[in-house]
């Protein structure tokens, strides 16, 4: 929930409760309990209107994240592709350098060098 938003929310909470709290007062007037209870109503109103808002950044984002994620994912196969062939480079390197000191072990003991 984005910093706007929330304390939007909470002041317009604190307002739900407190004319809520004003509605109960059995000495009002008609008059006075119909305009709290359409302040209320607005406030209900505003309330849904602002989670409905952050529910759609929310929703926003989620969708940005997975074209990202989706971009970042449809570059693994390419990566992997390319750290086989360094894998592949390394592996052969090392057999070479294996054989090398096998061939060397031998030509060492039978006294050629």
């Amino acid at each position: 929930m984005n910093t706007e938003i929330k304390n939007a929310l909470i002041m317009v909470r604190e307002a739900e409760k407190r004319v809520d709290e004003a509605r109960q007062d059995p000495d009002l007037t008609v008059k006075q309990r119909n305009n709290l209870q359409s302040i209320y109503a607005l406030l209900l109103d505003i309330d849904d209107q602002l989670v409905l808002e952050d529910l759609q950044q929310g929703i926003d984002k989620l969708k940005k994240d997975s074209k990202k994620l989706e971009t970042l994912a449809n570059k693994i196969p390419q990566e992997v592709e390319r750290w086989k062939k360094v894998s592949q480079a390394v592996y052969k390197a090392a057999k070479g350098v294996g054989t090398l000191a096998d061939i060397l072990a031998k030509a060492s003991s039978a006294g050629l060098l």
